[in-house]
């Protein structure tokens, strides 16, 4: 149920945020209050920074079999800081430092000791979702920017609309 609200969240304002971030005519009277894109990195950057505190607990729980040592606690901050990072660099320069912790600590998850098996797998599957998401939201960014394929028939659209619109405030 978490994984599924988290995932689902993540996926909801892929799409929003690369409309809001690239201008819309509609919302560019918002554009220094509500970015799109600025939502979805700060969003990325705090489940990012929520990973190393996974290690630290695993680290601290008394009989985990899991030293408190500076392998396991220092890896345990490194997430928050690529996180940090992110948001202090910016999108879409940001999600360099994110997505690469996203990867590094599904990555180093799924390969280090005392994690149950449970655990990997929906490591996996919020990693892919954090992932597509980000890749997601950075290529409908670059399609709307572009005018190419996809982005150019919503433009079309969206005149087609206005016109029509227009048309029928006439009558």
């Amino acid at each position: 149920m978490v994984t599924t609200s988290g995932r689902t969240r993540f996926q909801h304002i892929t799409y929003p945020g690369a409309v809001y971030s690239t201008g819309n005519p509609h919302c560019t009277h918002t554009r220094n209050v509500l970015d799109g894109e600025a939502m979805h990195l700060a969003y990325a950057a705090t489940i990012l920074s929520f990973l190393g505190g996974v290690r630290w607990g695993l680290t601290l729980t008394p009989g985990s079999g899991q030293l408190p040592n500076w392998q396991n606690l220092g890896y345990s901050v490194t997430p928050s800081l690529l996180a940090w990072s992110g948001l202090l660099i910016q999108a879409p320069l940001g999600y360099i430092p994110v997505t690469g912790g996203l990867l590094l600590a599904g990555t180093v998850d799924l390969f280090w000791t005392g994690y149950p098996a449970w655990f990997k797998v929906l490591r996996v599957i919020l990693t892919v979702g954090a992932l597509s998401s980000i890749g997601i939201l950075l290529w409908v960014k670059q399609m709307e920017e572009s005018d190419l394929g996809v982005a150019q028939q919503i433009k079309d659209y969206r005149a087609k609309w206005r016109a029509w619109r227009e048309q029928q405030s006439g009558l």
